[in-house]
């Protein structure tokens, strides 16, 4: 706990150049501390003036800091304020400083600035004109702080990005790219120079997408359109053959009469069928559910989902 002061006054300050003066209260243990008061006005005044064209007085002294105050608020009040010749900047018994003005111009900028927000959003949504010479300002602005190499404020690329995809943007920008032709015709940055890659080992080629020859050509030689191979086929011709592989691999599956219902019966089917393990359980999962559900499930096969662990003698899988 903070330890009391031994002396308690309320004094005045005096402008001796301006007449100007400002009353406060000070609590202190050494009455020749050089104190002159903590009011933003009157420590202006100081920094301008001088110390030595100021004049301090001790106006009363009061025994505790709680009276301290209660008198300070009785001579500071809304009469002395209207003084013009008072730079107090509100009633007493709190303290000097000014702060509750220095609060005041806080609240009144953000309340600017959310007003200003509102005013923007309003704009966005209902004024085309307003948009398009903001945006124009702004890239105005941007290029020239590139060229002076001045930084860009933190957040405001995300901000310019929001905006930038708008649903309001977005339809100016199909309207604009509709007027101008963008991309289009002889505009298009492809104009004239249309052609489309094949590769074959990691060896790229040009072709004219017209030049169907060619193309043919190429494809029976072993290439493939596009910059990169293909490495999921996802053909219908692809997905037939997978369905005729898959009922092979059933019987494949049936034929080797392995009991299911013992443990490591994967791995022998692993060694008959020369496939790994958790192929053989997710094909077996996933196409063959009667099969499965008289498996053997040890713990290492709960990635599979199966909650119960089974153990069921004498099934033998028949073909």
């Amino acid at each position: 706990m903070r330890k009391p002061k031994k002396y308690h006054y309320i004094y005045k300050t005096t402008n001796l150049i301006r007449d100007y003066f400002y009353i406060g209260m000070h609590s202190t243990n050494n009455l020749e501390d050089g104190y002159l008061g903590s009011g933003k006005r009157i420590r202006y005044s100081i920094r301008k003036y001088g110390i030595e064209n100021h004049k301090f007085e001790i106006l009363e002294f009061l025994p505790s800091r709680e009276e301290l105050k209660i008198r300070e608020k009785e001579i500071v009040n809304e009469e002395m304020l209207a003084n013009p010749q008072c730079i107090n900047l509100r009633i007493g018994g709190e303290g000097g400083g000014g702060w509750d003005h220095v609060n005041n111009n806080i609240l009144i900028k953000q309340k600017s600035q959310e007003k200003s927000k509102k005013t923007q959003q309003e704009l966005f949504s209902n004024n085309a004109d307003w948009v398009i010479k903001r945006s124009k300002n702004i890239s105005k602005s941007l290029k020239l702080s590139y060229e002076r190499g001045t930084k860009i404020a933190p957040g405001w690329s995300e901000n310019a990005r929001k905006n930038a995809n708008s649903e309001l943007a977005n339809e100016k920008r199909k309207e604009t790219f509709e007027k101008i032709g963008h991309q289009q015709g002889e505009k298009n940055s492809r104009f004239g120079k249309t052609f489309i890659w094949m590769n074959k080992n990691k060896n790229l080629v040009q072709v004219d997408p017209l030049d169907t020859e060619k193309i043919n050509s190429l494809i029976n030689d072993g290439w493939a359109k596009g910059i990169k191979e293909k490495k999921i086929k996802n053909t219908l011709s692809y997905l037939q053959e997978l369905h005729i592989k898959r009922d092979e691999f059933k019987q494949l599956i049936l034929n080797c009469n392995v009991d299911v219902t013992k443990p490591k019966w994967a791995v022998i089917l692993s060694d008959k069928l020369g496939k790994s393990r958790n192929s053989i359980k997710k094909f077996i999962k996933t196409y063959m559910p009667e099969l499965w559900d008289i498996c053997f499930i040890d713990v290492s096969m709960k990635r599979y989902k199966v909650n119960d662990v089974r153990e069921t003698s004498g099934l033998v899988m028949n073909q």
